[in-house]
């Protein structure tokens, strides 16, 4: 593509520069005198040329006004009032979408089913059961992924309105290019006695027009390409929203399989076709501002004598940024976007595995807790059924009764122990049994009575006493 453009592009600005060099006075006599032809006659037939060449820049200068116009409409709000990305208001992609998603939801389903069979029948590796996750997160986004492609091209759209504001105001581009070199005054200056006498002026009068018409011609090729590239990224910004669905649920499959590529393919063209417009606006913003500052800098139009440089640069410059400008735009929208890609996956790497990780702690934590509760249930579901005698529901009950209370608030009634020392040795073990459960199921003072026989204290809720076995 960039060789193609060299080689149509090339000769043009080379006649267009070397027309701008060229004197519009003889610098001397004798100049050009080697053509064997007097100033006299060839005066009639410069003329002649002279006209042709200037209807075909007054042609040119129209066409260049006119892709200035078009520019100017592309990129103005009346151009559509269809969204991007809404499809409440771009009746398009609502279309696109209502296929999309259900397409979409169908193979979720799929997806879905192949996770539960290799579950059920022991296949699962650890790939399939990290698309689990991954299965729940993409089924979310399916409904949602209009919403998230909005943010990315309103994002792009914000920087590229700042950069357009100037071009669309009043007068716009559609009178700024006709007004960059005078046609009129380029021809008209060839009506004088000088000009008409001298061969060399009529020579240069006649390329200085045929420079003139190039340039509008080369300076309206460029602005209807900058016209094209953002009237396509409508379109394709558009279709990628309806494919947006199956991209997010191509997402989930691993790596390594084909559908996969889908994803990263899908990925790849919205963020390009999303930041094309900010490099694009970034270079013609640059290439009208040249065009209508360069030639109060330098103060020289294209019909002056000399001061070839500053005939050049106002002219040559501006079309060098419009169609260097073009080019990078295609090469540095694909760097960025693999630029923006990679720097999007290790973010949500890092953030997927700092999920992990504080998630792996989290259950690590819960696990230990749930752990020790469950040897302390097991332990005072020992001492009620064996020490007490108590039955397996009341035991059970009683021990997880215990262990909710603890850990509400934990209490240690240790005055038991002591009580029990005083007594015979049967009584001190049964004492000392029940100080331990009463401090493994953390039992509230509030939560105990005495018994009426041997004044031992036993939960409210026991229906015989643990230390005598009397009913109470």
């Amino acid at each position: 593509m960039i060789k193609k453009l060299k080689k149509f592009f090339l000769p043009l600005i080379c006649v267009v520069v070397f027309g701008l060099l060229l004197p519009l006075k003889p610098a001397s006599a004798g100049i050009l005198s080697w053509l064997g032809i007097t100033g006299i006659a060839t005066a009639v037939p410069s003329v002649v040329v002279s006209f042709a060449v200037f209807i075909l820049g007054v042609l040119s200068s129209i066409f260049a006004g006119f892709a200035g116009w078009l520019l100017t409409f592309v990129l103005s709000p009346a151009f559509t009032s269809l969204s991007y990305t809404n499809p409440a208001t771009n009746p398009v992609i609502d279309m696109g979408l209502k296929i999309t998603q259900g397409f979409a939801n169908i193979i979720l389903v799929l997806i879905l089913i192949y996770i539960g069979l290799a579950t059920i029948l022991r296949l699962a590796g650890y790939e399939t059961k990290k698309m689990l996750v991954s299965f729940v997160i993409a089924a979310l986004l399916v409904n949602f992924s209009p919403v998230i492609c909005g943010l990315i091209v309103d994002a792009a759209n914000i920087v590229m309105n700042y950069l357009a504001k100037p071009l669309i105001g009043p007068g716009g581009l559609s009178s700024l290019v006709t007004h960059i070199v005078s046609i009129w005054k380029i021809y008209s200056s060839g009506w004088n006695f000088d000009v008409l006498v001298s061969s060399a002026a009529q020579a240069a009068l006649i390329f200085k027009l045929i420079a003139a018409a190039i340039f509008y011609f080369l300076l309206a090729l460029g602005l209807l390409m900058y016209a094209g590239i953002f009237i396509i990224r409508y379109v394709a910004i558009w279709i990628l929203v309806i494919l947006s669905p199956i991209a997010f649920v191509c997402r989930i499959l691993p790596p390594g399989s084909g559908l996969r590529k889908v994803w990263d393919m899908w990925w790849q063209q919205f963020i390009q076709w999303s930041i094309i417009g900010i490099l694009a606006m970034f270079f013609l913003y640059l290439a009208v501002q040249l065009m209508v500052d360069a030639p109060i800098l330098f103060k020289a139009g294209i019909g002056g004598d000399y001061g070839w440089f500053d005939m050049i640069l106002p002219y040559v410059v501006p079309l060098a940024f419009l169609y260097l400008g073009f080019v990078v735009t295609q090469q540095t929208t694909a760097f960025g976007a693999k630029g923006i890609i990679s720097l999007a996956t290790k973010g949500g790497k890092a953030a997927a595995s700092s999920a992990r990780g504080r998630g792996w702690q989290w259950t690590e934590k819960g696990a230990r807790t749930v752990k020790s509760e469950a040897g302390k249930i097991r332990q005072s579901y020992q001492i009620q059924k064996v020490a007490f005698g108590d039955t397996r529901t009341r035991a059970l009950g009683t021990a997880i009764r215990g262990s909710w209370q603890t850990r509400i608030r934990p209490a240690i009634t240790t005055p038991a122990t002591y009580k029990a020392a005083g007594k015979g040795i049967f009584s001190a073990v049964k004492d000392a049994a029940m100080a331990g459960a009463i401090a493994s199921f953390g039992i509230k003072k509030k939560g105990q009575i005495l018994c009426n026989s041997c004044g031992g204290a036993v939960p409210a809720g026991s229906e015989f006493c643990l230390h005598c076995g009397v009913s109470i």
